[in-house]
């Protein structure tokens, strides 16, 4: 008995430990920071107009969005910001390709910005915000085709949502993951003086703690195979020197894209998603070619 015990209470505190920390960390995974936008598309010389559209998979979800009109009237460009970021975040970036002619929607992912408050979908469930993005341009605009623009987490929602909707005729990833529970591994220890070979330990937990708190399995985010069912090449962009996503996520995706795809790496940026910030020029070329390929 007194054995038992000895064998038994360590092993408690171990589990109690290990499911604690799964679930702090799911839980901070699902929470994000409401930072409002301090610029608007006026202070970019851009037309616009406030709109407001749905979620697709919850009508109580509200999305607030910036239409960015231009000479095209029946193809769009929707942009998908990151984490704790809002849709101001790329406004500079779209005044300079605003002469492609392709009017853009940038909105706030739900929990960002001014859109509903609610838990981040985990690129999972927030694919409902990309289709109710799609529908009302279609509803609203008369948009037929789309092409989806994304940076960090917003760069995985749009590999993870491109083949649910036929509308879709490219797709712009910059900075994506593509195994989110291995990255909130990394970021426990990152963030914690836990050590990274016991923070990979908490792959499991998680897991199960993310199915149990908001009904996600954490399996079904995988950007990489989602690439490989689109039928058009795609866009990848990463920094090789990426402190927070690293590059082997990118990797990971590009092996997985369809023929023709196009990668981007680009050396001491200096940090997560810094490739447009550091290599304007280079960028701006890129991506007008690619925009300009697929929705020809």
């Amino acid at each position: 008995m007194i054995l038992q015990k000895k064998i038994l209470i360590p092993l408690g505190i171990i589990l109690g430990i290990y499911f604690g920390l799964s679930i702090y960390v799911t839980m901070l995974s699902f929470q994000s920071i409401s930072n409002v936008h301090e610029e608007t598309p006026s202070q970019y010389s851009l037309q616009f107009e406030k709109v407001a559209f749905q979620a697709q998979d919850n009508p109580e979800i509200i999305l607030q969005a910036w239409w960015l009109p231009n000479k095209n009237e029946k193809q769009a460009i929707i942009f998908a910001h990151g984490i704790d970021a809002n849709r101001a975040i790329r406004l500079k970036m779209f005044s300079e390709i605003h002469d492609l002619g392709y009017p853009v929607l940038l909105f706030d992912i739900r929990g960002h910005g001014e859109s509903t408050k609610t838990k981040v979908g985990l690129t999972v469930k927030d694919i409902g915000d990309i289709n109710g993005a799609i529908d009302y341009l279609k509803k609203e605009k008369n948009i037929e085709q789309v092409l989806l623009f994304g940076t960090s987490y917003g760069a995985s929602l749009v590999l993870q949502s491109a083949h649910t909707n036929q509308s879709v005729k490219g797709v712009i990833a910059d900075a994506p993951f593509n195994d989110l529970v291995d990255l909130l591994a990394g970021e426990v220890a990152r963030r914690t003086p836990i050590p990274s070979f016991i923070a990979g330990q908490l792959r499991h937990g998680i897991i199960w703690s993310a199915k149990l708190y908001q009904g996600i399995d954490l399996r079904q985010i995988t950007p990489a195979e989602n690439a490989n069912k689109l039928d058009y090449p795609i866009m990848l962009i990463h920094c090789t020197d990426d402190d927070r996503i690293p590059i082997n996520h990118a990797d990971e995706i590009y092996a997985e894209a369809p023929p023709n795809s196009t990668y981007l790496k680009y050396d001491n940026c200096g940090g997560h998603d810094l490739a447009y910030t550091e290599f304007q020029e280079n960028y701006l070329k890129e991506i007008k070619i690619y925009i300009s390929a697929q929705l020809n």
